[in-house]
């Protein structure tokens, strides 16, 4: 299988020289194409961070990291948006979405970026709109939805421009059971269409519909199913 992303002894310190933080120490991880890992281990054991390290969010103190054949430490600010904006979907625990925009404007903000046409934004956006269910739900502002619709959204938003990997840190940990479910189920569909996804969870039912469960501790992998 095709490695997407690959870590090699990747550091990452905050407040170097002070009181240090070590967030993540001397990972390796390998992530292939069309997998889906889940990443668990209590707060502050470095998921989140590792989450924006492979995002190009942020950048390691030591060691590199290569996605997609190419070595982020080596882009400039400019290149690293445009890996994040061509190859990685996020998807928050908090949605990150506008709430006084509508469901559509909220899912373009990619394509916009990214400076496509009006009509490609208006045809990815409703594939994307149509694979998360909510096509209907297309002019309706944000601050009009459910925590189901909002995460719906995101997700619509993650995919619209057909990255590589999927990253969801906590995407259901403010759901209830019903939509928890739901939500995982849309995960599970996407994976099945070819999609690379990393989840970050504190719930081990979502972590078992995983391929492969990595579990961190002081920045560390201790133990993986």
């Amino acid at each position: 299988m095709e490695e997407i992303v690959n870590l090699k002894k990747v550091r990452k310190i905050y407040n170097p020289g002070k009181t240090e933080v070590v967030a993540v120490n001397d990972l390796d991880f390998i992530v292939q194409d069309n997998e889906f890992v889940a990443i668990q281990g209590v707060s502050g054991s470095g998921k989140s961070t590792l989450l924006h390290l492979i995002g190009g969010m942020d950048q390691p103190t030591a060691g590199e990291i290569c996605a997609f054949g190419k070595n982020l430490g080596e882009m400039t600010p400019k290149e690293l948006a445009r890996y994040r904006n061509k190859n990685i979907g996020f998807v928050l625990q908090d949605f990150g979405l506008i709430a006084y925009r509508t469901v559509e404007e909220n899912v373009a903000m990619p394509l916009y970026i990214a400076k496509e046409s009006n009509s490609k934004v208006v045809e990815k956006v409703n594939q994307a709109l149509d694979e998360a269910g909510i096509k209907d739900l297309k002019k309706r502002k944000v601050s009009q939805l459910s925590g189901g619709q909002k995460q719906r959204v995101a997700i619509a938003r993650a995919i619209v421009n057909r990255p590589g990997l999927i990253l969801a840190d906590e995407p259901t940990g403010s759901l209830d059971s019903k939509t928890k479910d739901e939500i995982v189920e849309l995960l599970l569909k996407l994976k099945r269409a070819g999609k690379t996804i990393v989840i970050v969870t504190h719930d081990e039912s979502v972590a078992q519909m995983a391929d492969r469960i990595m579990y961190m501790r002081d920045g560390s992998f201790v133990d993986q199913k």
